[in-house]
């Protein structure tokens, strides 16, 4: 790279940001201020998507056994619904993240709403369980991850000082669907049968329709804002906009980002493989031990989601601290070990209060362990690239999605009892927390190096000379 190109591609890249922010509105993150009130409502609609994308999984446990029992399938066929959605919800991610490119953040997401509610009002329609592998599987999986991606990616193009906070509040949506999906459910499914729950379901389901209106990028709203007259807008240049493949689908991420990999590798094993399927064999297993009624059980998925929105603010009262030891990969290796270790010791709980006692726990540190997944990809590969490294990293977690629920489901109708499924869940959590805790030095300081090197040094300076040229003149 030449220090013409270098110095060309700062230019404009200075043009770019003081036209998305404006001669009267400096970078938020130059300033101290994130983006004001419009900023935060940005973050309460993410709150919401991911309220539906998240919590439906966790409200879903409630509507398992009753499934089974409809159609008098085994456990792991039934678990086939959750692993379909989950795999197709983050296997699409990639088209996801184009579509945010070519069509922008807010006709993606409506787009997603629109499907995901199609594929609830079909459910109403289902004569076999493969009938709700292509409804709930599908169409539902293929809508929401038209809707995951973007409610993530938004936040840090908004909020960056206290990205820390604002992501809490986004990802706490998870827990919030939880608390207010399962028992929603559970009573949808008392009054109408669960095909008249999915019925009602599918209108509360496209509210998210409405959530999208909001996902516009700041370069969107500063457009259409009152103090840029007609004239200034033609007078700033648009940025470039390119078709090359590897741009819209920002392939390079991985090669720039190495500890990147090692934050995906450890979701996958973690959470994908070790918590996903989590959720929809508490129930049963309560059921199988005699614990509780179907009401009483219901409540076990409100307990996950409450603590799992506290899990969620969790890392931010550390991250926020200066000087604190604490970084979000070390914090995401201790919340996936302390996640694992509950899961396995969850067989001690045989009574309503040991088991409740356990639900809190997983739903804390699965909370805590979401919440530092988005914080360490922040981190590695800055907020600008947050909805494309999503985006790619969806994929590989899709393969633990798909794998985690089914195998725990077997394991089940092989042993006939949940505890080994539960420790199967635990042994992958465990696994994923030791790997991060262990290959996290090593990996960050490679990365280190590797930023380091004399020509990228040589790069830097060319950067910073042209930079002091640039404002000279």
């Amino acid at each position: 790279m030449s220090r013409l190109s270098v110095r060309r591609n700062y230019q404009s890249s200075e043009t770019y940001n003081r036209d998305m922010n404006g001669a009267d509105d400096p970078d938020p993150s130059q300033n101290g201020k994130d983006g004001g009130w419009y900023a935060w409502l940005v973050v309460a609609a993410s709150h919401v998507c991911l309220m539906f994308v998240f919590g439906l999984f966790q409200a879903f446990g409630a509507m398992f056994a009753t499934i089974q029992r409809y159609y008098g399938e085994t456990s792991a066929k039934t678990s086939w619904i959750v692993a379909i959605m989950m795999f197709c919800e983050f296997g699409l991610g990639p088209i996801s993240g184009s579509l945010c490119k070519r069509i922008g953040y807010r006709k993606t997401v409506m787009i997603g709403a629109l499907l995901s509610t199609s594929g609830f009002l079909l459910t109403c329609l289902a004569t076999s369980i493969e009938f709700l592998y292509l409804t709930l599987g599908f169409v539902v999986g293929a809508g929401y991850s038209l809707i995951f991606s973007p409610s993530l990616g938004i936040v840090p193009l908004y909020v960056r000082k206290k990205y820390a906070l604002a992501n809490a509040v986004s990802m706490s949506g998870s827990g919030t669907g939880g608390f207010i999906l399962s028992p929603l459910l559970q009573a949808l499914t008392a009054h109408y049968g669960w095909k008249g729950a999915f019925i009602v379901f599918s209108a509360v389901n496209a509210q998210m329709c409405v959530c999208a209106t909001l996902f516009r990028t700041p370069d969107q709203r500063l457009k259409q804002s009152s103090h840029y007259s007609r004239d200034n807008t033609k007078e700033r240049p648009e940025p470039p906009k390119s078709n090359c493949l590897s741009e819209i689908f920002d392939i390079n991420v991985f090669r720039d980002h190495p500890k990147f990999i090692l934050v995906i590798a450890v979701f996958t094993l973690g959470c994908s493989v070790g918590f996903n399927g989590l959720p929809s064999h508490i129930i049963p297993r309560a059921e199988d031990l005699g614990i509780g009624d179907d009401r009483s059980r219901a409540l076990f998925m409100s307990m996950l989601g409450t603590c799992s929105t506290i899990g969620r603010f969790a890392p931010a009262a550390v991250l926020l601290r200066r000087g604190t030891i604490f970084t979000g990969s070390r914090l995401l290796g201790l919340s996936s070990l302390c996640l694992g270790l509950t899961s396995l010791f969850s067989s001690l709980a045989r009574t309503y209060a040991k088991q409740a006692i356990s639900v809190c726990f997983q739903g804390f540190f699965s909370g805590a362990f979401m919440s530092l997944m988005t914080n360490c990809t922040q981190e590695t590969v800055g907020g600008d690239r947050m909805t494309s490294a999503i985006s790619k990293s969806t994929p590989f977690i899709a393969i633990g999605v798909l794998t985690g629920p089914v195998l725990a489901g077997y394991i089940y109708d092989v042993t006939g009892d949940y505890d080994y499924s539960f420790y199967f869940y635990g042994t992958s959590s465990v696994l994923a927390g030791i790997l991060m805790l262990l290959l996290d030095p090593f990996v960050t300081r490679c990365e280190k190096n590797c930023r380091t090197t004399p020509k990228e040094k040589d790069i830097e300076l060319d950067v910073r000379y042209s930079g002091l040229e640039h404002v000279e003149n």
